[in-house]
């Protein structure tokens, strides 16, 4: 337990924690719960700087975890920014960009890759994450604006990946059920129904080539 007076010192040197004995960035592992409080001070050293989609899970506690009151994170170049997240039993930080290299970009790490297809993919019919142009919803233009600025930076093949045919599939699977419960798409529209469908129809024609 951190009280609200209290200051947790880390230092960051590198990304690189798979060896004990050299370990390039401090983390703080908690067999416990972590009640945090206070604030969390974060420096740079050995003229290390960060690169963006650099991350660090610099705390971890295996019975859950809450929130430092005030965070102090050191300065990074102006292309780049820190970003914390929390999640039940970690406290990592991340390095992201401060404008998306694209507007496919949705995880905001620099590139256009899988990891943004998947974003896509939990935003779909919803508002965000993945709305590439902005029309307050995520369709199927966002998955062809993600398409064409795809960089293949995940994998060393350039080949765009297609999405897998099971998940198209239920994409459709749940326009189609949407259509019937309200006689129309709701915020998809018509045309982006009749896209999705037939988009799905000639991938399947291609699986099974």
């Amino acid at each position: 337990m951190q009280q609200p007076g209290g200051t947790l010192s880390i230092e960051l040197g590198g990304v690189d924690n798979s060896s004990p004995l050299h370990a390039q960035f401090d983390q703080l592992l908690v067999f416990g719960a972590a009640t945090l409080g206070g604030t969390l001070d974060v420096s740079l050293v050995g003229g290390f700087v960060p690169a963006i989609g650099d991350k660090f899970p610099i705390l971890k506690a295996t019975g859950g975890l809450t929130s430092f009151d005030a965070m102090n994170l050191p300065a990074l170049p102006s292309d780049r920014a820190w970003s914390a997240t929390r999640s039940v039993d970690t406290l990592a930080l991340t390095v992201v960009a401060t404008a998306p290299v694209s507007p496919a970009d949705f995880d905001h790490d620099g590139d256009v890759d899988a990891a943004d297809l998947a974003q896509w993919k939990s935003g779909f019919g919803k508002l965000s994450p993945g709305d590439a142009n902005g029309n307050g919803v995520v369709d199927g233009a966002d998955f062809l604006a993600w398409q064409r600025a795809y960089t293949g930076s995940d994998n060393a093949s350039t080949t765009v990946p297609e999405p897998a045919a099971a998940v198209l599939a239920a994409f459709a699977l749940a326009i189609i059920r949407r259509c019937r419960r309200w006689g129309r798409c709701g915020a998809l529209g018509w045309t982006d129904c009749r896209f999705y469908l037939a988009f799905i129809g000639s991938s399947s024609v291609a699986d099974r080539k």
